[in-house]
């Protein structure tokens, strides 16, 4: 089960011309990671939703004649039209993404195999830089109305399951700008982030997935009021994500808010901290802190220009307060933080080496924690 990063790896040494067909629940990520890998490098994506066509005229394209001559006589030929989709540049870097690939009908999976195994469409070929991507979601007996594919279609792909660590929904809903409670939420409540997909399921209900976290950033984005504590508007809050997330995350969520209530987050730590916040902190347990090590981490990556820019006071304000909440947590969060700086620093981010080279003081504790020296 391959996470974002390895997927990546996969498809950088899988040859061009063997399709690839990746497995996951809906509201995974399956056709934004295959626009995220491939866009940056110059591929346009065309998306084919195999259970809405029709049929396999909206694959092939639609009949028309041609006339020829023959021995000076002239005869007429049918000849099939290419669809609008396809790729007529030859020239042209594309990835041809079946979604739906098991919701497409019988007539439809046999024009994409024709495709996947020859590059070809009645006659037509694809442009020799086109990647053939397909996405499915689990045969599971009540859960998903999908048909079980046949083997030599599968055969004709390289099957991966695909589910995104928790830690990389994280880090890409970060850089899209989700809501910092969305990002917050799901960072504690791993098990809210997917629909179940056992016996806990239930048919009709609603459950929330990657997919709706990002409708609720959404709405709450753009109406920065629901969150301002007024019971009412929370009351609003509850009723909007009934329909988005499911009664269970609902329920969770508005308990997430209430406790963060307090106003300390990431970005009043690193830039407004003072006795009134390291009394707040004092209160707070574990799991609170390895969530704000989380946020920070994050806020930090975020806001790495201006804390490198050495024209003004910010990074060094910046600097001084995480020293200052480092030395107010306690030691076992403390080294978490440290792991956490560490796995940040080996995927090449930049603010551990930028923070601890501002202050100097932040990579002697981290020492002290990890060499057991820490008296605190």
């Amino acid at each position: 089960m391959p996470s974002v990063k390895e997927l990546k790896q996969i498809i950088d040494y899988t040859p061009i011309n063997q399709a690839i067909m990746l497995e996951g629940v809906h509201g995974i990520g399956k056709s934004e990671v295959v626009k995220q890998i491939f866009e940056p490098k110059g591929y346009e994506v065309i998306t084919l939703f195999l259970g809405q066509m029709a049929d396999a005229g909206d694959i092939i394209g639609l009949p028309d004649r041609t006339e020829i001559e023959v021995n000076g006589k002239k005869m007429k030929l049918t000849e099939f039209c290419p669809p609008k989709w396809w790729p007529l540049k030859k020239n042209l870097k594309v990835v041809i993404f079946l979604d739906e690939a098991n919701r497409g009908k019988p007539e439809i999976n046999q024009c994409v195999m024709d495709m996947v195994l020859n590059r070809k469409l009645n006659g037509n070929d694809l442009p020799k830089d086109t990647r053939v991507i397909a996405a499915i979601n689990p045969l599971q007996e009540g859960y998903y109305q999908v048909e079980e594919l046949d083997p030599a279609y599968l055969d004709r792909f390289n099957k991966y399951e695909f589910k995104p660590s928790v830690d990389e929904w994280i880090d890409w809903a970060a850089r899209s700008g989700l809501h910092k409670f969305v990002i917050g939420f799901v960072s504690r409540h791993n098990d809210h982030l997917d629909p179940p997909v056992n016996e806990e399921y239930k048919s009709g209900k609603v459950y929330p997935s990657r997919r709706s976290w990002e409708r609720v950033s959404t709405i709450l984005n753009e109406n920065k009021g629901l969150l301002n504590g007024d019971s009412d508007n929370l009351v609003l809050l509850q009723n909007l994500m009934l329909g988005i997330v499911g009664e269970r995350s609902v329920s969770a969520f508005r308990k997430y808010v209430k406790e963060m209530g307090t106003g300390i987050h990431a970005g009043t730590i690193l830039t407004k901290y003072d006795s009134d916040i390291e009394a707040k902190l004092m209160m707070m347990n574990v799991q609170d802190f390895i969530h704000l090590n989380k946020q920070i981490a994050m806020w930090l990556e975020q806001n790495i220009e201006m804390v490198r820019d050495t024209s003004s006071s910010y990074g060094n304000e910046v600097c001084l307060n995480l020293g200052k909440y480092i030395n107010a947590i306690p030691p076992e969060t403390v080294a978490e933080f440290c792991n956490l700086v560490s796995v940040d620093n080996g995927n090449g981010k930049e603010w551990p080496e930028v923070v601890m080279s501002i202050n100097p003081e932040i990579g002697q504790r981290f020492s002290d924690i990890m060499n057991g020296e820490d008296d605190e």
